[in-house]
Formats: C-alpha cells, structure tokens, sequence
C-alpha cells in the first residue's frame, strides 16, 4: 500500500511537471522578446529625429577634387596620380603620366560677365629700350620725351647756338643725369643774360682733340658726323677731359678725384674763376665733351667715371646760375637806386671777356 502511494505519487509528480514547464518557458520567452521589439520599434522612432542614418557619400570628381594624392585604378603597369586639383591622363604601360590643369569650377555667385576673359588693353606698353645709346639715330627721330622738358625751358630770346646744340646733344637719349646736366647749362646761360660782350673762352690746356673737331665742325654738326668724331681710344680720352676740367676749377676747390658735389657748399658768388665763362666757346664745350664721351664704346669702369663726371658738372653749373642770378639782382637793385637818385655812381659797362 505504502509503495503503490510512493509509485503514485511520483508518477504524478513527473506529469504534472513536464505540462507546466513548457508554458512557462514559452511565457519567459514572450516576456523577454516583446521589450527588445518595442525597443527596436522606438528605437527607429526615436532615431529619425536625431540620429539620420549615414548616406553613402557621392563620388568625388578628381578633376575637382582638392585632396593631394589620389590613386584610381588604372590598367597594369600604369600609375595615375592627380595631385594640387589636376585631372590624370594614363599614358602607355610602365609610363609616369604628366598632370594637366583642370578646368577651374565657376563659383556659385559668378555671373556670365565675371567669368569673361579680360579684355587686353588697347594700347599695350612699349618694350622696354636701353637707358643709353651708343649709336645716334636718323636725322627724323623725335628726342626722348624725357628730355623735351629740357628744349622747352630754354627761352625764347636765347641765341640760335645754344638752341642748336641743346636739340642737338638731346639726339641721343644718354640718361636722366645728362638730361639734368644740359637743363644746368640752359640755366647757367640763361642766368649771364645772353650778352654777348660777356662772352669768353675756356683755356685749351689738356682739351681733348675731339672737343677741337667739334668746333671746327661748327659745333652741333649733322649726324653723318658723328663717326668723324668718335672717339678710338676712350682711356686717353677720359684722362685728358679730367686734367681739362681740374684745370677750370675755382680756386675755393681742391679735390683729388672727381666727385659731385663733394665740397659741400660753393665758393663766394665772384670766385668763379674760369667757368665763370658764358657763350658758345665757355662750358658748352665741356658739356659738348661729355657727349661725345657718352657716345663712346665704355667699359664698365670708364661707364662709372663717365656718369660722376656728368653729375659733377651739373653740380658745379647749377652753383654758377644761382651765383650769376644772385649777381643780376644785386645789380638791378643798384641800378633802380641809383635811377631814384639814392645812390651814386653809374653801373659798370659789361667787359668783353679775354681767353682764360
């Protein structure tokens, strides 16, 4: 009786057991699933509003593409690399391939008319042309516009001499600094007043034979005399044109080389000396062989002295015009004094000058 209960009691225990665990493992199984769907449901719910799925990113042009290195995939044996914007182009197996320029993108605020090529100027520069010319041009040359400030400073009652041989020294273009030694000249003449009676003569001493043949030649001569004049051994010529202008210094000067404006200040206004010689036989002639100098064949060297010895006559013109200027206005005060009868005596006549 006791064993058939015991055989009982487990033969019902092991029935209703398996009955039930099965339902509850299926309850589990639905209780643990229906959170992970509602989870994936608001989940994406949730996620449209702050978290857009990625979208794949277009395909980037190399033409346009600003990355620095990229590599394609091109056909073995052939490397295309597009570097700084530029498009490829393969070439034959085993070749390196040459970048081309792309094609610049029209920006989004351009308008058909920004993106025009521009126009060209209607009247492009001139080519650049050489601060000198050693070769002096045909007789219908207009001067260098540098240098007509120069001929349209020279007075109307100057003489036809220094008109002459101002347009003529203006023929060929030698530099702003010649250009400034002959508008000295014009002022240094100018300043003497043009009288004649005043005129003089420079000493011969150390005169380069060159500055002879351009007198004979009756000074500003054509242009087929230019060769006659040329100057073959420029040396010599450069040496004998120093020893000359050394020779016409005042006495207030002592200088051991040429250099402009070396001295500082200038002498008294009377303590000219032998420059202080106006007319067509004064320091035209000096300025006239600086011409001719300036027309020669000149190493560097002689190039250099050339260009001091140009800026040390102007200074030393430019001083005698305000010297002369200075002594014309003290003359003409003397003489309208005496006129009003405040002063005595009668003003000097002009002196006509000796050779120096």
């Amino acid at each position: 009786m006791l064993l058939n209960n015991l055989d009982a009691a487990r033969a019902g225990t092991s029935g209703s057991k398996p009955a039930k665990a099965p339902a509850k493992s299926a309850a589990k199984v639905k209780a643990k699933a229906a959170p992970a769907t509602v989870g994936k449901k608001r989940a994406a719910a949730e996620g449209e509003a702050d978290d857009p799925p990625p979208q794949k990113s277009p395909r980037q042009d190399p033409a346009t593409s600003a990355s620095t290195n990229i590599t394609a995939p091109t056909p073995t044996g052939v490397t295309v690399t597009a570097t700084g914007g530029t498009a490829p182009t393969p070439s034959a197996q085993g070749s390196t391939v040459q970048d081309i320029p792309a094609a610049t993108p029209t920006p989004a605020f351009a308008t058909p008319s920004s993106t025009a090529a521009p126009l060209s100027p209607a009247n492009p520069p001139p080519p650049d042309t050489p601060a000198s010319s050693l070769q002096p041009p045909a007789p219908a040359s207009p001067p260098p516009s540098a240098t007509l400030a120069v001929s349209g400073s020279i007075p109307a009652e100057a003489p036809s001499w220094l008109h002459k041989n101002v347009e003529w020294m203006q023929s060929v273009d030698l530099g702003v600094h010649f250009s400034a030694l002959l508008g000295a000249l014009v002022k240094a003449e100018t300043a003497f007043g043009f009288d004649e009676e005043t005129y003089g003569y420079l000493s011969t001493d150390h005169r380069p034979d060159q500055v002879q043949q351009w007198i004979k030649r009756g000074r500003a001569p054509k242009a087929q005399s230019f060769d006659k004049l040329k100057i073959k051994n420029v040396g010599k010529f450069a040496k004998e044109w120093g020893a000359w202008w050394d020779l016409l210094q005042p006495a207030w000067r002592r200088r051991d080389s040429l250099v402009a404006g070396g001295d500082a200040v200038y002498g008294a206004d009377d303590e000219w000396d032998r420059l202080d010689t106006p007319g067509p036989n004064g320091c035209l002639s000096v300025v006239a062989g600086l011409f001719l100098w300036g027309l020669s064949d000149n190493s560097e060297e002689l190039r250099n002295m050339w260009r001091t010895a140009v800026q040390d006559v102007a200074w030393m013109l430019e001083g005698l015009a305000q010297s002369m200027t200075a002594q014309s206005q003290r003359a003409r005060g003397k003489k309208s004094a005496d006129s009003d009868g405040k002063g005595k005596g009668k003003p000097k006549k002009a002196v006509k000058r000796k050779r120096a």
